[in-house]
């Protein structure tokens, strides 16, 4: 703790000056919770490899977090503000995660048409998938689940349902996936047909 840090030992006095638009407590503020910020954003980095975000994102939506437990925290004084402050901290930085987690999964909550008509009969999507973006992110979000998940995929899905699932998550339409893989759209459209139910019953597992 610098001599700066030490002229205030009390969060409630620096929000107080920060509400005067002190400058000097504000920076003290945001020094004193750099390393909580910086724990968290170490903590999960390992969630959004090869995501196109990384610590230093975190990192910036943790400082956004702190940010808005500052502006907020007079809504929420029936607790401490280091309590708050964690919580809004941590908060942001999983919702940055659940965003960049929501291409990745985006499969999951795909619009297909409730008429989709497979070889044999017809059925609801609507009835079979009723899987919620926020749920999916809220699962995965802790590693063990995503490994267990990851592992999962590996023994449920097919040679082919892998090929077409990985093609799916990299953004490629029906089409593309079609003549990548030299098979019929009609082909495409049924296996990922499979892959959300099975995903489906994967995601049930851990929940």
């Amino acid at each position: 703790m610098n001599k700066k840090t030490k002229l205030y030992e009390e969060d409630g006095e620096l929000l107080y000056l920060v509400s005067e638009n002190n400058e000097e407590a504000n920076e003290i503020i945001f020094k004193k919770y750099e390393p909580v910020i910086d724990y968290y954003a170490k903590k999960y980095v390992g969630l959004v490899e090869g995501k196109g975000i990384d610590y230093n994102d975190l990192y910036q939506e943790g400082l956004i977090g702190l940010d808005s437990a500052i502006k907020n925290y007079k809504d929420h004084k029936d607790i401490k503000f280091s309590t708050f402050a964690f919580m809004c901290i941590k908060r942001k930085i999983f919702t940055a995660i659940k965003m960049a987690n929501r291409k990745k999964y985006s499969i999951l909550n795909e619009s297909y048409s409730l008429d989709y008509q497979t070889e044999d009969d017809k059925l609801s999507l609507e009835n079979i998938i009723k899987t919620n973006m926020e749920s999916v992110e809220d699962i995965l979000v802790s590693k063990e689940n995503l490994n267990f998940f990851n592992k999962r995929i590996d023994e449920e899905l097919t040679s082919f349902e892998k090929d077409v699932y990985k093609y799916r998550l990299n953004g490629f339409s029906y089409e593309e996936i079609s003549n990548t893989l030299g098979k019929t759209t009609k082909s495409i459209e049924s296996a990922l047909f499979r892959i959300r139910i099975k995903l489906r019953k994967i995601l049930n597992e851990i929940d």
